[in-house]
């Protein structure tokens, strides 16, 4: 077998065994439009409280990490119901959105602001960070896993 032969081959057979572990699908600008608007779906029904559609924008068996649970991955549909708290607003920022084999993951800060009753600070805020694996389903792009931490714990 020639040199060349033996490069060809060893190239086809990179090409079929590596390579597509390389490749993710590319998302489309649309995907990343619905990606951050899923975020931002997500913040507003924290504030409101709206739990039934902070559970929507989970896949039915998504899950989510917190210290409240050890960041050990629980059912959402099992996950403590969300109340309204006057005041509070989530803000995220710095999204980061990675194409990967089953849809996509995404990484993004979040800053949690209180207001505080007369007499206190005015405001407190609370860090985070989270970390996401998202999936396209027939209801559009939804949150398979979600994990995140406050800046007091290491991540």
């Amino acid at each position: 077998m020639t040199l060349l032969k033996t490069m060809r081959l060893a190239v086809l057979a990179w090409l079929l065994t590596c390579a597509p572990a390389l490749c993710a699908p590319a998302l489309s600008p649309a995907d990343y439009v619905e990606i951050r608007n899923l975020y931002t779906l997500y913040s507003q029904a924290l504030d409101f409280g709206a739990y039934d559609d902070v559970k929507a924008l989970f896949t039915t068996d998504g899950t989510i990490a917190s210290a409240a649970s050890r960041h050990a991955a629980r059912p959402i549909a099992g996950a403590p119901q969300v109340l309204e708290q006057k005041g509070v607003r989530h803000f995220i920022t710095n999204i980061e959105i990675t194409p990967t084999e089953s849809g996509a993951s995404g990484e993004c800060y979040g800053m949690v602001i209180a207001a505080i009753p007369a007499g206190k600070e005015a405001l407190k805020g609370v860090p985070l960070f989270y970390r996401d694996t998202l999936v396209k389903t027939p209801r559009g792009w939804r949150f398979k896993a979600r994990e995140f931490w406050s800046a007091k714990e290491a991540h």
